[in-house]
């Protein structure tokens, strides 16, 4: 979550800014390969583990299910929102205790069995980032990170790369954003619960008024990666009037944003389910850890989104946008 403590120390400067080489052959219907970075990766152990990026040592803790599972499994990433200076370790162990809670955890489903992937955030501070690096794609440590992970869970733990998912809360879900923005073809389907687009235009102008004073923050987004028509989508809620990014002094509506983000994402060829609530800034209270996995489970290979035609038994606050 959002830490309100930066108040006093960003009043007027507060920026919201943020293995191996795997030689698989590809399953039928799997995206191409990205060209995943040259990292040995000997193993992957349940809960903790470590891994050298470019010689900083970060870590992720995976959770998988208790019974194995013939075909491959699919990835599921959280991305916390900005906890100002706690620890990584703290925020991950609050993180697995919060999905925990909510029913996000690999045996929710047996029909959607799926290793759950916490990545160690780098604690950024305003004006590097919010835990995240959310200002900018090259370089990026923490998409460098995903990559190398992504490739060690493919080598380890049998995931496909037609079934990564993300989901992510307000930092966290720019993070996630930021993934589906530079990786369509191997995270299609994400869910971003209050973040920001920041190569939209508006979403941008929305980051830097955030930043108070211009040219502070170098944000520096590519474009929306193409995707044919309705391959991508993106489960995106924002909570109302008084969903505003907290501890700045500027008023910035994350239900503005994601109104005009959804628009934008169709225009380029997403599937959008938009809800929205009026709880202001916080996970939306009628999308169930059961509505997120079936959302994933749903696209599970790379043909077209199959939410095209709606779905049944979405909140009424839901409703499916197709290009």
């Amino acid at each position: 979550m959002w830490n309100l403590r930066i108040v006093l120390l960003c009043v007027l400067l507060v920026a919201w800014a943020g293995c191996g080489d795997d030689a698989q052959t590809r399953g039928p219907g799997e995206p191409p390969d990205l060209p995943w970075p040259d990292v040995q990766c000997d193993e992957v152990n349940e809960g903790l583990n470590t891994i050298d990026v470019n010689g900083t040592e970060r870590r992720f803790w995976i959770a998988s299910p208790a019974t194995s599972h013939d075909e491959p499994l699919s990835a599921v990433f959280w991305f916390h929102g900005f906890s100002g200076s706690r620890s990584p370790e703290v925020d991950a162990q609050n993180d697995a205790a919060l999905l925990d809670t909510l029913g996000v955890h690999p045996d929710a489903d047996p029909d959607f069995p799926f290793v759950r992937v916490l990545l160690e955030d780098l604690n950024l501070q305003p004006f590097n980032g919010l835990d995240w690096d959310i200002r900018t794609h090259d370089p990026n440590h923490d998409l460098e990170l995903f990559d190398i992970v992504v490739g060690c869970l493919r080598t380890h733990r049998n995931v496909g790369t037609d079934r990564i998912f993300a989901a992510g809360f307000s930092a966290g879900a720019t993070i996630v954003n930021l993934l589906h923005a530079t990786r369509s073809d191997h995270v299609r389907a994400i869910y971003t619960a209050s973040g920001l687009w920041i190569n939209e235009p508006e979403n941008l102008a929305a980051a830097q008024r955030v930043t108070v004073l211009p040219g502070l923050v170098d944000w520096d987004w590519p474009a929306l990666d193409p995707i044919d028509a309705r391959k991508g989508a993106v489960l995106l809620t924002h909570g109302g009037s008084s969903d505003n990014v907290p501890g700045t002094p500027v008023t910035v509506n994350l239900s503005d944003a994601g109104r005009t983000a959804a628009q934008w994402l169709v225009e380029h060829d997403r599937v959008v389910v938009e809800c929205e609530h009026d709880q202001g800034h916080t996970l939306h209270p009628e999308v169930s850890a059961e509505l997120v996995l079936d959302f994933f489970a749903s696209h599970i290979g790379t043909g077209p989104s199959p939410w095209t035609a709606g779905r049944g038994g979405l909140p009424e606050s839901c409703v499916v946008r197709v290009p």
